[in-house]
């Protein structure tokens, strides 16, 4: 296997990480097809894609902590090549995740805010909880965590209902608001 990457070990890793892109933006593209779209609610998408995330993750546990150690190795590093190679390919998924929010804020089933900042905070939402599944099997191992559906709903109302008992309607940005505490 060494012997097809002329670049070696790193080019083995970068081809590993293309294939890892390559699946989230299919993951994307299959939980967000036009069928789905037409007949399924926007938070049961998510919610369907949160949990195929989640399970991609953990039935590739010990592979993606090694991803993650050596991205961050790559992107905290000197190398400006492989910073903006990370970030096209963060910038894809985003693209990917960005169609189906526009449509869904088209449709009046989400807020409209920029397609592409919500994209990222999904995704950041979704890593975090990954990673958190990840310590959580690490520092508690009598503790499972395997239950990818579960993780998904809770994020799943996190991010759909937010932390508010008795949600108030957005603010305008401009408006002025008084502290109550």
């Amino acid at each position: 296997l060494y012997n097809y990457f002329e670049g070696g070990k790193e080019d083995i890793l970068l081809a590993i990480f293309d294939e890892i892109y390559d699946d989230l933006c299919g993951l994307v593209g299959a939980s967000f097809t036009d069928e789905a779209m037409e007949a399924h609610s926007i938070r049961s998408l998510f919610e369907d894609f949160i949990t195929a995330c989640l399970s991609y993750y953990m039935d590739r546990q010990d592979l993606f902590m090694i991803l993650v150690k050596e991205a961050h190795r790559m992107i905290f590093g000197d190398d400006d090549a492989r910073v903006a190679y990370f970030v096209g390919q963060h910038g894809r998924v985003v693209k990917a995740l960005a169609r189906p929010l526009a449509l869904g804020m088209e449709r009046g089933a989400l807020r409209p805010l920029p397609p592409e900042a919500v994209a990222h905070m999904l995704l950041g939402n979704i890593n975090g909880c990954q990673m958190q599944i990840f310590l959580e099997r690490r520092s508690c191992p009598d503790k499972p965590t395997d239950a990818p559906a579960e993780a998904a709903a809770f994020l799943t109302q996190m991010l759909f209902d937010g932390l508010l008992a008795d949600p108030q309607p957005a603010l305008h940005p401009n408006a002025q608001t008084e502290r109550t505490d």
